[in-house]
């Protein structure tokens, strides 16, 4: 399923395991321990993607020239775009941050769910 998305980045495919992971708990009774564990090591790595430093920074601050005054209004501009861009980058993070909280509950909640199915399994070959 995931074969087309070998060449994107884990984050870049949030969404298509969040709808993985909601599938998979749907159906926790046909689902087996490897693919729980491929699951699992998805939301590791995305987490981890996630936390990498950036190259940008993330703290919005103004820029003074030589003198300490505020540089021109020209300037000023370019700073609040750079201040939006990066507002807009640090929503899009916390959007995968709670992406990646919905996967890590799907796949809890189905583990749980498999291991509900195997017990009664269990009770029943005994």
């Amino acid at each position: 399923m995931f074969e087309m998305l070998k060449d994107v980045s884990d984050v870049d495919k949030l969404s298509s395991y969040l709808h993985w992971s909601q599938l998979c708990y749907q159906y926790a009774e046909l689902v087996d321990r490897e693919s729980l564990s491929w699951c699992i090591d998805i939301v590791i790595n995305a987490k981890n993607a996630l936390f990498v430093p950036s190259s940008r920074s993330s703290t919005l601050s103004s820029k003074t020239d030589n003198s300490g005054s505020y540089q021109s209004s020209s300037s000023s501009n370019v700073n609040s775009n750079e201040q939006m861009e990066n507002i807009g980058f640090e929503n899009q993070r916390r959007v995968k941050i709670a992406t990646i909280g919905l996967i890590q509950s799907n796949v809890l909640k189905t583990e749980n769910a498999y291991v509900c199915s195997l017990k009664k399994r269990l009770k029943v070959t005994l």
